[in-house]
């Protein structure tokens, strides 16, 4: 009788604990950036920079002058920006898209060339093969500096962190004989 009164009371306490999380979370604070999307299946989600969370309702600044203000209610999910960096491809872009455009153009240009020519073949891919890898070295290195992504992190809503917010943990306690083990996990 005794343990099945503790167990009872371990559940409990355990659901109170994970329902008490979800409180806890904090709203992106003012200055964060992040992507909020709608309940609206149809609608783009809103990019903007946080204004000021007060109450229900989050404030976001989309545009220089340009605000908008979305009730938490009408949120279904929240993504906080972790910051813009450039992909690999893009960074490694100067080195690999030369060798590709001037080896392309070294080919065509042996290709199109006659032997009967005054220069010859070798002399026509030498050419190309150069404009190639400049051209190359030139989209090459703004494609560098231009490209950039964001990476966008996932924040758990608030109705969903309260299933999840807790992974199961083992816990000691003091019984009234003794010791008592515990487990808590969220249901």
């Amino acid at each position: 009788m005794r343990r099945s009164i503790l167990v009872v009371s371990e559940l409990v306490l355990a659901l109170c604990v994970v329902q008490t999380l979800a409180a806890q979370i904090r709203p992106p604070a003012p200055g964060t950036r992040v992507r909020l999307s709608t309940v609206d299946a149809g609608s783009k989600p809103l990019i903007g920079v946080v204004d000021s969370v007060s109450g229900g309702t989050i404030v976001l600044r989309v545009g220089p002058e340009v605000s908008t203000t979305v009730t938490m209610s009408e949120v279904s999910h929240v993504e906080v920006s972790r910051g813009r960096r450039r992909p690999t491809w893009s960074l490694t872009a100067p080195i690999w898209l030369p060798l590709a455009a001037g080896g392309l153009g070294a080919a065509v240009g042996y290709a199109t060339e006659s032997d009967d020519a005054f220069f010859g073949r070798g002399f026509a891919a030498a050419v190309a093969g150069t404009l190639g890898g400049a051209l190359g070295l030139l989209v090459g290195t703004s494609l560098a500096i231009g490209v950039k992504t964001e990476v966008w992190e996932s924040v758990p809503a608030a109705a969903s962190t309260s299933r999840a917010s807790v992974a199961p943990s083992l816990y000691v306690a003091p019984g009234s004989r003794g010791v008592t083990l515990g487990m808590r996990a969220a249901f």
